[in-house]
């Protein structure tokens, strides 16, 4: 970050005590999530957004499922608990310009398919293409 508000912001930086093989062990590993793992198959590729994307998914069960939240909820079968859904990660990976965190409170499904689907709908924006178009010059 910048600035905040038009204010600039110090630059704050601290090492970290990773080795260059540990980063980019992580660093492809996050790729994969989306490559193959459980952000792939769910338009967040190359082909669907022209750029790789890397990031990490998440869910924790945090209350029992109600018959309230149950309604409201297409599927064919009746999840046992409510979660919170995340995906954080950046883009493009290989040349970063932003990072990306979508969290959602109080879903019925995991990550895969409530923060996946939210992530690919802000992605594919034309708006989110032209900031990669730039970062790109």
């Amino acid at each position: 970050v910048a600035s905040v508000g038009g204010r600039p912001l110090a630059v704050v930086e601290r090492p970290l005590d990773l080795s260059f093989e540990a980063l980019e062990t992580v660093r492809g590993a996050m790729v994969d999530v989306v490559r193959r793992g459980t952000a792939s198959g769910r338009g967040l590729g190359v082909a669907h957004l022209g750029f790789r994307l890397a990031a990490k998914t998440g869910s924790a069960d945090y209350a029992a499922m109600n018959d309230v939240m149950a309604a409201s909820l297409r599927g064919t079968k009746r999840p046992e608990m409510r979660k919170h859904a995340w995906l954080a990660g950046w883009f493009p990976a290989d040349d970063p310009v932003a990072v990306l965190v979508v969290y959602l409170h109080d879903v019925g499904f995991t990550s895969s398919h409530t923060a996946v689907h939210v992530a690919s709908q802000f992605l594919r924006s034309a708006e989110v293409g032209a900031l990669v178009m730039e970062g790109r010059r």
